[in-house]
């Protein structure tokens, strides 16, 4: 007697049929070169779409970061920073939240990607990378347009993203960098 002659395809086909398919209703987002989803760059803040944060960043006049009441979900890992109430930046950081997996960069890039698979889904070397000012590992800057004022930031640990934000900077928000960083970091570390 074979193999194949010894199944009884009869089990197989019962078993199969009590197996059923979970479909993941998990939403996806992407980080754009304009922002997130309806939420662009230069939006103006409003309460009802918004929640400040408690504590903010000292010495940085007009400068805070939010929440977004549209996505409930992730209050722990998904930031916006305003300036002066206009949208500069949009991040996202593992921090908080199991399901990191929701947010992708506009070229595929996810939390948790190897230096290599950002170096690959980009097809280049990163435009600027930056020392952090909290670690030890490079920060990749990927700017979005011509002007080098709009750019996509991948912070690294170990090799791997731990963070990546989207951010507007004018000679104003100069630190525009550096600032969404700051809450990243804070994040990691409490």
């Amino acid at each position: 007697m074979t193999f194949l002659e010894c199944i009884d395809y009869s089990k197989i086909k019962n078993a199969s049929e009590s197996i059923q398919l979970v479909k993941s209703n998990q939403k996806k987002y992407v980080l754009n070169k304009d922002g997130i989803s309806n939420i662009s760059l230069g939006h103006k803040f409003k309460p009802n779409e918004f929640t400040k944060f408690e504590s903010q960043l000292e010495g940085v006049d007009n400068c805070f970061l939010a929440n977004s009441n549209l996505y409930p979900d992730h209050q722990s890992s998904l930031f916006f920073q305003f300036f002066d109430d206009l949208l500069t930046g949009v991040g996202f950081s593992k921090s908080g939240t199991t399901n990191f997996d929701s947010f992708t960069s506009y070229t595929g890039v996810k939390i948790g990607d190897t230096v290599e698979t950002v170096l690959k889904l980009h097809d280049k070397q990163p435009d600027e990378i930056l020392d952090s000012p909290h670690t030890d590992y490079p920060i990749f800057i990927y700017w979005t347009d011509k002007s080098k004022k709009t750019g996509i930031r991948y912070d690294t640990v170990d090799g791997k993203v731990s963070s990546m934000s989207l951010n507007y900077t004018t000679a104003q928000t100069s630190s525009s960098f550096i600032v969404v960083s700051v809450r990243i970091i804070s994040n990691v570390l409490f």
